[in-house]
């Protein structure tokens, strides 16, 4: 599962690194680097783009944050339900 949702995360890094960003390199590996915060874990995919866990429900949230622009969106499951994070 977790394989998956990395080749997931990684087929979603190189989707949208084709928006501005710094470096237009595609995504190799995803970091696991882990930094925690007051609702949310940050795994670090990029100088761009991040997943947030919230921690108390576990639901995943796509963070994107470049020079001049931030996002946040949801990840969705293939039926619609929020992507939940499974270690």
């Amino acid at each position: 599962m977790k394989k998956r949702f990395a080749i997931a995360l990684i087929a979603i890094a190189s989707a949208l690194s084709l928006t501005a960003c710094e470096s237009s390199e595609v995504v190799e590996n995803v970091k696991e680097e882990t930094v925690t915060g007051a609702m949310f874990e940050r795994h670090n995919i990029d100088e761009c783009y991040s997943i947030l866990v919230d921690k108390d429900t576990g639901v995943c949230y796509l963070e994107y944050n470049g020079i001049r622009e931030y996002g946040i969106v949801v990840l969705l499951n293939t039926d619609g339900t929020p992507k939940i994070w499974e270690e």
